[in-house]
């Protein structure tokens, strides 16, 4: 008698092995050479796959004696995730497969109550430590299941993990990220002291730091210019770094206003799958980064060389100039050692140890011949021993040397198990000169760094002292006196922690791009500020007002509201601004003072003006240096010494400006430079008239500036022209006896404000202000139930409720 079949059992069996053929299809054609069955898939190193070379022993084993189902759906889902090329690690997706290794029964007779028992295991079993990680094995194990369900490889389960687990596990995560992150607080700061002292002790050429400590050193302060994972310097190019130098304008034999900056930027490809991008380099940094890029440029200068040549020449082996004889002839060992080693000294004392490996693979390999002593003197005139001595023949050795030199130039470029260096090999920063095996290059690979700056358990016994316990550095932990360590995400969450706890800090957006973090909510990460802290920032700032700017403020708008759109100087001459209220604004860093205006509360800004009324948390000021040129939101208070100052300056360089400008045009007219000379005398006749020199007719044109302002063709010089009418406008004021100390002074000018392209849409669609105004009123003219109109006062008593309520009224009627 047959027994039966279960059809639902075969069809899913039927359908994995179709899915597994399928994948073979695919990645054979987008990875020949790959077997899809094999142990291992060298997808990173064969074929320059995102994903890392991938071995599924572990897999293997954790699934022996069980459904082979089990290891074919994991090369499937593999096979899903290589192809797509987006995935770098993938052992990270691998591990929640190996959650099932725990379950006894066929794949295709998996069921919703397996996987909830898979569930309880894991949660039963995870630790603080491990509960992120273990929510998310569980999390990504239902998303593949669910694509096996969808494939028909097993019944559609609809499996995700319960509430409670979930709950759980956060629980536990978050309470380990808080406990971890007051550890880290704790520590953060001396850790970063402690690098400090380190530098110090680098800059001074300390002869307790090898290069190797140097290195890592000068790349530890290179990520303390930005917020960086150590996989972003190890991968900078020495062309990455780049200056926008930003220099403030002066005149002769003047101080410069404003101290020009110089910034630097870093071009560091995000981490995560954060795009490229600059990192600009905080301003205290960039001499010490100067140096240490200096200092790493120099201790891979060997390295450097020898890729250089390689890349020029990679089918011949590199020999400085000293060793050119030895190309095309037979090689001895001690020819060799000085190949090996890149010199012309001889071995000391015959000692050639360090070439063994080499030697025996030659050996290995049948190259080595016997030939008679080419030297049977010896330089001190006795008879050699040896009447014979290997050699190998020059172009059977240099085949052997060059494939050990592209597989170094390969290991070169892995900075990381996972990160490689993909630019020009040759422009790699972190390219690093060792003492063993000088003739292949090198480069400062993450572990060995980590090692200099932290003694690690697993090798606590074999490796020497780092950088800290070779200068007895040390700092306290937990109560314990220990030697400071510094783990490589350290500086990042220094940076981010210092940029959190500024006063005045950049929003969170914004240091997340200097980050180069692809999500904003990674930002928390490496916040360890306590809870303190972020409590007292965030709660609400005590709003001081000026009452006096006030009161001068309202004044002002009176005042103005006589001009309309005419430009005039305006002074508030009883406005009576304290001192100390303006010592309020211009010392003010986090609770900016306020003041009311006619139709809302403004944060005051303090200019090297005077104080702006633009409200710059609201929109940026598109004017940007225009304050001193007559900024209707700009005012001035009498008596406050730095503004008046800057103002009178302001004055003495927009009159030399002007005088300049006339002088080189009366040159002209002079040595008759001009192609209609009629027209250029009669230029110059309109401007001022005959007979004035140029100081002259700058004070001329000053005084008839609303006058001559149309009839001025040059754009430039009619700009020039009105800042130095502002500025002679408010120091007359500023100077003036009848203006009392405390006054407030502002030019009128409707048409000058924060937002300079208004104004130039303006005058593109109307020509003026004054036209515009003239077309509105206009428009009101012709339709009147249009126009503005006041609403006066109007007696609304009969809107007020009588003494008692709607309810007592009910009840009383009751």
């Amino acid at each position: 008698m047959q027994e039966a079949v279960d059809l639902s059992l075969s069809r899913r069996e039927t359908a994995l092995l179709a899915w597994a053929e399928d994948c073979g299809r695919r990645m054979s054609k987008k990875w020949p050479g790959i077997d899809f069955s094999s142990a291992s898939w060298p997808l990173r190193t064969t074929h320059g796959a995102e994903m890392e070379d991938l071995s599924f022993a572990t897999t293997v084993a954790a699934f022996a004696g069980k459904d082979p189902a089990y290891c074919l759906a994991a090369r499937c889902l593999m096979a899903e995730v290589a192809l797509t090329n987006k995935v770098k690690i993938g052992w990270k997706v691998l591990r929640a497969w190996l959650l099932l290794a725990a379950l006894d029964v066929p794949l295709a007779a998996l069921r919703r109550l397996d996987i909830c028992s898979v569930e309880e295991a894991a949660a039963k079993h995870a630790t603080d430590r491990s509960a992120g990680t273990d929510l998310a094995r569980l999390q990504t194990l239902g998303r593949q299941l669910d694509d096996m369900g969808r494939k028909g490889v097993i019944d559609r389960i609809g499996w995700t993990v319960s509430p409670d687990t979930k709950t759980s596990l956060l629980e536990r995560y978050n309470n380990n990220r808080a406990n971890f992150k007051l550890a880290k607080g704790a520590t953060l700061d001396r850790k970063i002291e402690a690098l400090s002292d380190a530098t110090r002790a680098m800059l001074r050429g300390d002869r307790r730091l090898s290069t190797e400590d140097c290195a890592s050193l000068a790349i530890a302060n290179i990520t303390m210019c930005a917020p960086s994972r150590i996989n972003e310097p190890l991968t900078l190019g020495i062309d990455d770094r780049f200056t926008i130098e930003d220099y403030a304008t002066r005149s002769a034999h003047r101080e410069r206003d404003v101290l020009h900056s110089v910034h630097q930027l870093l071009l560091i490809k995000g981490s995560k799958g954060a795009d490229w991008g600059a990192k600009p380099i905080l301003n205290f940094m960039i001499d010490l980064v100067d140096h240490c890029w200096k200092r790493l440029l120099e201790l891979g200068a060997r390295s450097r060389k020898l890729v250089s040549w390689y890349e020029q020449n990679p089918h011949s082996l590199f020999l400085p100039p000293e060793l050119q004889h030895l190309r095309g002839v037979d090689i001895s060992r001690a020819a060799l050692w000085q190949i090996v080693n890149l010199t012309s000294a001889s071995p000391p004392e015959g000692i050639t140890a360090s070439i063994n490996d080499l030697w025996k693979e030659f050996h290995k390999a049948g190259k080595v011949r016997k030939i008679p002593n080419p030297n049977p003197i010896r330089a001190d005139g006795g008879v050699a021993l040896a009447k014979h001595i290997q050699v190998i023949a020059w172009d059977e050795l240099q085949p052997l040397m060059l494939s050990r030199v592209k597989s170094r130039l390969q290991a070169v470029r892995q900075v990381t198990p996972q990160i490689r260096y993909e630019g020009k090999l040759s422009n790699m920063l972190v390219l690093f000169d060792r003492r063993a095996a000088p003739w292949l290059p090198d480069s400062v690979k993450y572990h060995s760094h980590l090692l200099r700056l932290k003694r690690t358990a697993a090798r606590k016994a074999t490796t020497q002292p780092t950088v800290f316990e070779k200068l007895d550095i040390q700092m306290v932990e937990d109560g314990r006196v220990i030697h400071a360590y510094l783990e490589t995400h350290d500086p990042r969450r220094w940076l981010t922690t210092m940029a959190l706890k500024a006063k005045e800090r950049l929003p969170d957006v914004l240091l997340n791009k200097w980050a180069r973090r692809l999500k904003l909510s990674q930002l928390d990460s490496y916040d360890v500020n306590p809870a303190d802290v972020k409590a007292s920032q965030s709660a609400m700032p005590e709003v001081e007002e000026l009452a006096d700017m006030t009161a001068g403020l309202r004044q002002l708008e009176s005042l103005e509201a006589q001009y309309g759109l005419e430009s005039e100087v305006v002074v508030a001459n009883d406005a009576g601004i304290a001192v100390t209220s303006m010592e309020a604004v211009f010392q003010a860093t986090e609770n900016r003072p306020v003041a009311r205006t006619s139709n809302q509360i403004i944060i005051l800004y303090p200019t090297r003006f005077g104080v702006c009324l633009h409200q710059h948390h609201v929109a940026p000021c598109r004017s940007y240096r225009m304050c001193g040129s007559g900024c209707n939101e700009q005012v001035v208070v009498k008596g406050h010494l730095p503004s008046n100052e800057q103002w009178r300056r302001t004055d003495d360089l927009a009159q030399q400006s002007i005088i300049n400008q006339l002088q080189a045009l009366i040159t002209a007219r002079n040595y008759e430079l001009a192609d209609d000379q009629d027209a250029f005398d009669l230029h110059l006749l309109t401007l001022v008239g005959k007979g004035l020199d140029a100081t002259q007719m700058c004070k001329e044109m000053l005084d008839r500036f609303h006058e001559l302002k149309d009839q001025i063709q040059d754009i430039a010089f009619r700009k020039k022209l009105h800042d130095a009418f502002v500025a002679r406008g408010i120091v007359e004021q500023l100077d003036s006896s009848k203006v009392h100390s405390g006054a407030l002074i502002k030019y009128h000018d409707p048409s000058r404000h924060a937002a300079p392209g208004h104004e130039r849409a303006i005058e593109a669609q109307f020509g003026s202000r004054a036209s515009m105004a003239a077309l509105i009123e206009k428009a009101h003219e012709t339709h009147p139930e249009f126009a503005p109109r006041p609403l006066g006062l109007e007696d609304q008593g009969h809107l007020l409720t009588g003494g008692h309520d709607e309810g007592e009224e009910d009840d009383a009627k009751g």
